[in-house]
């Protein structure tokens, strides 16, 4: 095998282009996207539960192999990456499969059912040295990008707080046929915490480290959910949660995540330091119009920071930052650093890797187990 290559079932091709099988043609469209505009990827297959929908996808799409066997596609040699985008509860048995066939894989948040999972997940990916990724945009956008330097760098000195939230509207009056309309059924593996919260976690602890405890309230705040033409349907889902932190570092904090929020102001941090005060602000889950705003020690007032054009690109990915596409920067910026960790054989290139994953889904567990006994819980290695 050459050493442009990793993992068990990575073809010894290293002068042709890799090549992406996706699975599901909801989100994951916006995933091909991504793809196609990485120098050296290329998407070769689609794969939907059934043969019409598959071919659908295929033909809108323009990918030439339209699949409707998802065993099928993880079996295909030709293919050296899987990205897989259907609801969790589907998600989490072909992820699992597609590392067992050798595949590098690329999926979104949730990152498993149930913490049993994600630790299956890591250790295959481990087990098999394959580039393995959660989606998670924020890191690759400009704004966050330049808050982790400005952190990194001492701009707040050592961290006392760390307050974050994510709060919209979205369960509220969803439209008839809502397309995330599953995030609301029992089983889905869905909720507020596991879905938007882990979104704000990986954040957190990018930026400012782990977390050792939580203490949290998880609840269904919004029993029935009523449709905007006027049906209605059980919640089956905690759509709401606080969670108290304290971070290894010492810092102390808390997360507010709710789906059930009027006037729901989106995605914000506030970080708070010996030296002055951080405050990221983003629309909706974010990362969309992202705003940074900076205080030092003995500031009255928070200073709108300008991004620096340096953070709007990313070296070998012909594509700057576009206000009116605001996920497709970060999408592609995303799925290029894992695309040069497969060439490269280092892993350091495609974030959020599987071991950042487990470690934000040990701290939502931990939060899980906190709600039900009513006390402080340690997040455990």
């Amino acid at each position: 095998m050459s050493s442009a290559w990793i993992g068990e079932g990575a073809p010894n091709m290293t002068h042709r282009p890799l090549r992406v099988g996706v699975i599901g043609a909801n989100w994951g469209l916006n995933h091909i996207d991504a793809w196609r505009a990485v120098p050296g990827v290329e998407v070769t297959a689609i794969c939907t539960s059934r043969r019409d929908t598959a071919e659908a996808a295929a033909r809108e799409t323009g990918v030439p192999r339209p699949m409707w066997d998802a065993q099928q596609m993880l079996a295909d040699p030709t293919l050296d990456i899987i990205d897989v985008t259907p609801r969790p509860s589907i998600r989490a048995p072909l992820a699992l499969q597609a590392l067992q066939a050798g595949k590098h894989l690329m999926q979104p948040l949730p990152f498993s059912i149930g913490l049993g999972h994600a630790f299956a997940l890591r250790e295959e990916a481990r087990s098999r040295n394959l580039i393995a990724v959660v989606e998670n945009l924020h890191r690759h956008t400009p704004g966050f990008r330049q808050a982790k330097e400005l952190i990194d760098k001492g701009a707040l000195g050592r961290i006392l707080t760390i307050r974050g939230h994510v709060r919209t509207g979205i369960l509220l009056s969803p439209s008839a046929g809502y397309v995330y309309e599953w995030i609301t059924d029992a089983g889905s593996g869905a909720s507020a915490l596991r879905n938007f919260g882990a979104h704000l976690l990986h954040v957190l602890v990018w930026l400012f480290g782990d977390i050792a405890a939580v203490c949290a309230d998880i609840s269904t705040r919004l029993p029935e959910i009523h449709f905007s033409d006027g049906s209605r349907k059980l919640n089956g889902t905690a759509d709401s949660a606080t969670v108290l932190t304290r971070y290894k570092s010492g810092a102390g904090g808390a997360i507010d995540v709710s789906w059930c929020t009027s006037a729901g102001e989106g995605f914000s941090i506030d970080a708070v330091g010996e030296l002055g005060r951080l405050v990221v602000r983003a629309e909706g889950l974010g990362p969309q119009k992202v705003q940074l705003w900076l205080a030092g020690r003995k500031a009255r007032e928070l200073e709108l920071q300008s991004i620096d054009e340096c953070f709007r690109k990313v070296p070998g990915l012909d594509l700057l930052e576009d206000p009116e596409q605001p996920r497709r920067f970060p999408l592609a910026a995303m799925c290029a650093g894992m695309a040069e960790a497969i060439r490269t054989g280092n892993h350091l290139h495609a974030h959020p890797d599987f071991e950042e994953a487990y470690s934000v889904m040990r701290v939502v567990e931990a939060a899980y187990q906190s709600a039900e006994t009513g006390n402080w819980c340690d997040v455990h290695a």
